[in-house]
């Protein structure tokens, strides 16, 4: 599976489900929807408690595991998580206003939450992930040309209101000049 950066660059949105869905991830019509991970000073005690319970006595139905490891497949290196945080986040003084950030920081260190990510899994005895059918999607997409055009391209010159424009103008400019051009010969 590829990280972070890679799917965003190929087109790929990122969408949180909301608080009420606890570890839900889905992948559908090019959108990652994922719950939001809020993490604090303690959540790397309490996710290792929680799966360390998980590996003992619920292996079937480890649903802690599944959801770190699909993190760790997710977030490699800082900036990663600062997609997955400042994909729609508003970050002022104390206050983190998330429109539809799938990361809370509120350790205010990418670095952090990426070395606490990825070494969540190393304590992960291998099993069969739930989340295994959602990798093969987003390998079919990334994989797909007509996506990764389409995301080059709006990369490239939409990424913004006054590159759009500017596409446009320029676009409307080079028709113009090839009717003018048409015209002109017959």
């Amino acid at each position: 599976m590829y990280n972070t950066d890679k799917l965003y660059y190929e087109g790929v949105k990122f969408k949180t489900v909301g608080d009420e869905l606890l570890l839900c991830v889905s992948f559908e019509n090019g959108c990652l929807k994922m719950s939001r991970l809020t993490v604090g000073d303690n959540i790397e005690m309490k996710l290792r408690n929680i799966m360390a319970l998980e590996q003992c006595h619920n292996t079937l139905e480890a649903y802690v595991c599944n959801y770190v490891i699909y993190l760790e497949y997710l977030i490699d290196t800082d900036k990663d998580v600062e997609l997955l945080f400042t994909y729609a986040c508003i970050e002022w003084f104390v206050v983190v206003l998330c429109l539809k950030g799938i990361i809370h920081n509120f350790l205010r260190q990418p670095a952090l939450v990426a070395w606490m990510v990825n070494n969540l899994e190393l304590g992960i005895i291998e099993f069969v992930s739930n989340n295994s059918d959602i990798a093969v999607e987003i390998k079919k997409y990334y994989r797909n040309p007509v996506n990764r055009s389409k995301a080059a391209l709006k990369h490239a010159y939409f990424s913004n209101m006054w590159t759009g424009t500017a596409t446009i103008a320029a676009t409307i400019l080079l028709v113009m000049t090839l009717i003018q051009t048409w015209a002109s010969i017959n």
